[in-house]
């Protein structure tokens, strides 16, 4: 009686590697179609703040929208502060307060907002009111409202600035750091107090840039700092 010969099964090694061809000349076809594509990075994303909007609070937009007759109108400025004593207040005592809550009054503050290219969050940033005469608002006694007790014309607690180290400065918002004061009268009376303000939090500045209608000598004017 005459057998069949035997078939013998392939082997686990060689099914693998018939698998591994096919798949790639698949890959390699389908390589050739495509037309461009990007290379996959796996650098660290350094963070960065991006600038999105500012968004002016009530009070602020209240002022601009209101500025012909402010400036047409010499005591419109005072009248418009007493009758906003309520915020003023506000303003006042969150500053002194120190605590970021009531920053967030946007009847009272306006902000600045920021998206972290990382990852997408957003950050605001909060600054005082773009109103009256400029000044703290009770600096000037004539414009102030009844009860508080008037402060020095050059006080400039009422400012609301935020700081941070110069490690994190650099990381979120790289390359120098510029200030520009418009209105700069002689540096006691502003830079003196702006410049060592945000020393304190950590900000040093790489230039300062200053101007004044009244036209100063610069050798004159920078010297009193060094006094």
């Amino acid at each position: 009686m005459k057998q069949n010969p035997v078939q013998k099964t392939p082997s686990i090694k060689v099914v693998l590697a018939v698998i591994l061809i096919l798949v790639s000349v698949i890959f390699v076809n389908q390589l050739h179609n495509i037309q461009s594509w990007t290379p996959i990075s796996f650098a660290p994303c350094i963070p960065r703040r991006k600038f999105i909007n500012y968004i002016p609070s009530s009070w602020e937009k209240t002022w601009y929208e209101n500025r012909a007759q402010f400036a047409a109108e010499d005591l419109a400025v005072c009248e418009a502060l007493k009758r906003d004593r309520g915020k003023a207040e506000k303003w006042v005592s969150a500053l002194a307060e120190g605590k970021e809550e009531p920053y967030q009054d946007s009847d009272v503050f306006s902000k600045f907002v920021y998206q972290d290219t990382c990852t997408g969050r957003g950050y605001v940033q909060y600054i005082e009111p773009f109103v009256g005469n400029f000044r703290h608002p009770y600096a000037i006694p004539d414009c102030m409202p009844a009860g508080p007790e008037p402060v020095a014309i050059e006080d400039r607690s009422y400012i609301l600035t935020v700081g941070m180290n110069n490690s994190d400065f650099h990381t979120l918002y790289p390359g120098k750091k510029y200030f520009f004061d418009m209105g700069t009268a002689t540096y006691p009376t502003s830079l003196g107090w702006f410049v060592p303000h945000f020393a304190q939090k950590g900000i040093a500045f790489d230039e300062i840039w200053a101007w004044e209608k009244k036209q100063y000598d610069p050798e004159v004017y920078w010297k009193v700092r060094l006094i």
